[in-house]
């Protein structure tokens, strides 16, 4: 389409295109071409509705469920967590729930913890497996990224504190439980994370577990992103509630000598320029 071209937008003008919703008025709710009160409502339950919505695929119960039990584990109502401190930060100051949400939710989008960080794991994953299937050796992976505090530094395989995850063992016995088997990538970290045991005393994180097993699941990068987006939802409203009724600056109160001023040192102005 050249430049000049402006067909495509043309077409566009004042007019709304979708292939993916529309309220038909006092009729029904179109939703991917069937019908949300008439059909969807009986057959779905709210997770199968939110990644038909999401990514225009139909999935199964126990696919769902398992969706929504590693919810569990991407959302402890622990003040000490970043985005929930964006919410006890909003409750205190007696904020609205959708400003807290929105506040704990932004925060986080982070590379290190949240929907974004899963969003990567998977993109890390994706390329380390082809490698692997190529023919290159976990050594041989590792050793592209950088050590912090001793341990490589991947996507998936990192937590803040260096304590096993207590998320593991419980993801793997449900997972099991719901009738699903290691796919492809779920053997492959598993096989990563055993080299790093043996080698760096490291292992994989949740994430990384979760973000494999939906890739065993077909779900791409993009669609992993979207989907676990508000997944600390419930942590950041749990402490937003806890400071909501408290009196003002009772959540991490500060003092001016609490602050360590470690910049520049004082300098004189000088008296004329």
């Amino acid at each position: 389409m050249s430049v000049s071209d402006t067909r495509f937008w043309d077409e566009r003008r004042r007019h709304i295109r979708t292939s993916i919703g529309k309220w038909q008025g006092a009729r029904d709710v179109l939703v991917r071409g069937r019908r949300l009160l008439g059909d969807l409502l009986q057959e779905l339950n709210i997770t199968q509705l939110a990644v038909l919505n999401i990514t225009g695929r139909l999935i199964d119960k126990p696919l769902a469920l398992w969706l929504e039990k590693t919810v569990f584990f991407t959302s402890y109502p622990d003040l000490r967590i970043w985005c929930n401190q964006l919410g006890a930060l909003a409750g205190n100051g007696q904020a609205s729930p959708v400003a807290a949400t929105a506040a704990g939710v932004l925060a986080a989008d982070s590379r290190a913890y949240g929907a974004k960080a899963q969003y990567l794991t998977v993109l890390t994953l994706s390329e380390l497996k082809a490698d692997h299937d190529a023919g290159a050796s976990f050594a041989e992976l590792v050793a592209r990224f950088p050590l912090r505090n001793g341990v490589p530094s991947i996507s998936g395989f990192a937590r803040p504190v260096k304590v096993a995850d207590e998320r593991l063992d419980p993801m793997r016995r449900f997972t099991a439980e719901l009738g699903f088997s290691p796919g492809p990538y779920v053997r492959f970290v598993e096989g990563l994370a055993e080299y790093l045991q043996v080698h760096h005393q490291a292992d994989m994180n949740a994430a990384a577990y979760a973000c494999a097993f939906l890739m065993d699941q077909g779900f791409s990068a993009m669609e992993v992103y979207r989907i676990r987006t508000a997944d600390v939802l419930s942590g950041v409203l749990a402490c937003y509630g806890d400071l909501y009724d408290q009196p003002a600056q009772a959540f991490l109160p500060q003092i001016c000598t609490d602050v360590r001023y470690q910049g520049v040192a004082p300098r004189a102005l000088p008296h004329s320029l």
